[in-house]
C-alpha cells in the first residue's frame, strides 16, 4: 500500500494543507462545533473503543477463572470469537501443558455440537460452554461492526473506526493507494504511522495527536455499539464548556 515511488511532491503538499485546513476549520467556521451536541472528536471515540475492550476482555477472563475454579486440573483459553453461535475454546490439563485440545463449538437450536472435530470434553463442560456463548453474544455488535469510509466535518482526511481502533488517512492518486495511516489502536497508547515517505512522517509525527483531538465525526457515522456513550460524552463536553464560558 504504501510505496514510495506513488507518494508525489502534490502528495505531499496535499497531506500538509489537509493538516492545515483542518487545525483552523474552527477560525473559519461561523457556529463553533464544540456546541454541536451530535459531532464528537477522534480521541473520544478512540477513548470508548478501548473501555470497550478491557469490558471485553474482563468478560472472557472471568469466564476463564470460572473454567479454571470449576476443573482445577485443567488450563483454559477461550479464543476470539466469529459469533453466529460459534466460540473456539482450547483446553489443557496441567500435567500436560504441552498438550493444548482446541475446539470449535456452535449452539443450534438448543444444542452445542463440536464443529470440525470429535475430541472428549470433561464432564459437565458444555453447561458453563453454553452460559460464555450468552454472555459473548451481547459483544456481537462490538466485534463485527466497524466503518470503514467516514468522512469528517472539519476535514478532508477520511476515517475508519473499529473494534482494533481508529484510523486518520488521505486517499492518493490511486484508488486502492492511501498517502498515509495514523493509526490509533484499542490496544496500546502509542500511535503507528504508515507510510514510506519521510516528510510525511514528520508531518504526521508532529500533529497526529492534535489531529485526533481536532478532527470531528457525525455520532451517527460511528459503529452503533458506542453511539450511547458518545452522546453521553458528549454532553459532559457541552456542560464543560458552558461552565469554562460561564467562569470566563
Amino acid at each position: 500500500m504504501f510505496n514510495e515511488k506513488n507518494v508525489a511532491s502534490s502528495d505531499i503538499k496535499k497531506v500538509a494543507q489537509a493538516i492545515k485546513d483542518t487545525l483552523s476549520f474552527d477560525e473559519e467556521c461561523n457556529m463553533p462545533l464544540e456546541y454541536d451536541s451530535e459531532l464528537i472528536d477522534l480521541t473520544s471515540v478512540l477513548d470508548t473503543i478501548k473501555r470497550k475492550r478491557l469490558e471485553f476482555e474482563k468478560c472472557r477472563e472471568e469466564y476463564v477463572k470460572k473454567l479454571e475454579n470449576k476443573y482445577d486440573t485443567i488450563l483454559f483459553c477461550v479464543h476470539d470469537y466469529k459469533f453466529a453461535d460459534l466460540i473456539r475454546i482450547s483446553y489443557c490439563y496441567k500435567d500436560d501443558v504441552f498438550s493444548w485440545t482446541s475446539l470449535k463449538l456452535k449452539y443450534e437450536n438448543g444444542i452445542l455440537s463440536q464443529v470440525g472435530s470429535n475430541y472428549n470434553l470433561p464432564n459437565g463442560l458444555i453447561n458453563y460452554l453454553k452460559e460464555i456463548i450468552f454472555a459473548f453474544n451481547d459483544y456481537e455488535d462490538y466485534y463485527n461492526e466497524k466503518n470503514d469510509f467516514i468522512k469528517p466535518v472539519n476535514s478532508e482526511f477520511n476515517v475508519s473506526i473499529s473494534r482494533f481502533g481508529v484510523t486518520i488517512y488521505l486517499k492518493g492518486s490511486y484508488k486502492y493507494f492511501n498517502i498515509f495511516n495514523i493509526n490509533g489502536f484499542s490496544y496500546t497508547d502509542s500511535v503507528d504511522i504508515e507510510t514510506h515517505n519521510i516528510e510525511i512522517r514528520n508531518l504526521c509525527n508532529e500533529y497526529s495527536k492534535i489531529l485526533f483531538n481536532k478532527i470531528l465525526v457525525r455520532i451517527e457515522d460511528c459503529p452503533k455499539w458506542m453511539r450511547d456513550e458518545l452522546h453521553s460524552i458528549k454532553q459532559k463536553q457541552l456542560e464543560n464548556v458552558l461552565e469554562y464560558k460561564k467562569d470566563s
